[in-house]
């Protein structure tokens, strides 16, 4: 019973790691754009 219970917490954690995994990659991809051109400008 008690490992059921903590089976489906799991999972329900998992899922809200899938989530904030969909949330924070857009978000990291733009920086790491940003930081990219920075470096170019950088250089030039």
């Amino acid at each position: 019973m008690i490992a059921q219970q903590a089976n489906a917490v799991a999972q329900q954690a998992n899922v809200i790691a899938q989530q904030a995994n969909a949330v924070a990659q857009p978000d990291f991809s733009r920086d790491v754009e940003k930081g990219i051109d920075f470096c170019k400008r950088s250089n030039i």
